[in-house]
């Protein structure tokens, strides 16, 4: 088992020797990258022709120094047994939840007062009745996405079991009244 180690002011270093086959294949590709890219230290364009688009940087072929230790930086474990890689769920808590729901409060205001203001009617009482249990279900629908919703859905890889586990919690989308299992 070849272990690296990194000695502090040295770059990390993958292969000690290589074949021949490689030899010719670390040439072929630093001739085609000498004349594709320009002596511009600015200049960026990936090795891949067609282009890719959104392109950002090349992987470093196998033959040459690694500037970049490899770190395990967006892990939430890792143990003998398993690996778990956070994952985290985009719905609203950008903030747009909040912003949303305190626009309705002004609504909830109106339709709970209005029966009072406006001539009394059993029909104008249940109609503001009806619309302002609505807003308040929409209301709260939008707090609890906001605030309530567990942010880690880690997927957990397991060594010993030789599984994938992905964690997911069901949301009722239609009712904001029941609870989110897991």
């Amino acid at each position: 088992m070849n272990i690296m180690t990194k000695k502090p002011g040295n770059k990390v270093k993958r292969r000690a020797s290589l074949s021949a086959s490689e030899n010719k294949k670390k040439e072929q590709h630093t001739a085609n990258v000498e004349t594709q890219r320009p002596k511009n230290p600015f200049y960026r364009r990936s090795v891949l022709i067609p282009q890719a688009e959104r392109w950002q940087e090349d992987l470093p072929v196998q033959w040459l120094e690694h500037d970049v230790e490899p770190n395990a930086i967006w892990l939430n474990e890792k143990n003998d047994i398993w690996l778990e890689i956070p994952r985290y769920e985009n719905q609203i808590s950008w903030g747009g939840g909040d912003i949303f729901a305190f626009l309705l409060v002004p609504f909830i205001l109106f339709y709970l007062i209005a029966p009072f203001v406006i001539k009394w009617d059993v029909s104008i009482f249940l109609g503001s009745l009806l619309t302002c249990a609505f807003f308040i279900s929409f209301f709260k629908l939008l707090i609890r996405m906001t605030y309530h919703t567990p942010r880690g859905t880690p997927v957990r890889l397991n060594r010993k079991r030789q599984k994938v586990y992905i964690y997911e919690h069901h949301r009722s989308s239609w009712n904001p009244w029941i609870d989110w299992p897991v």
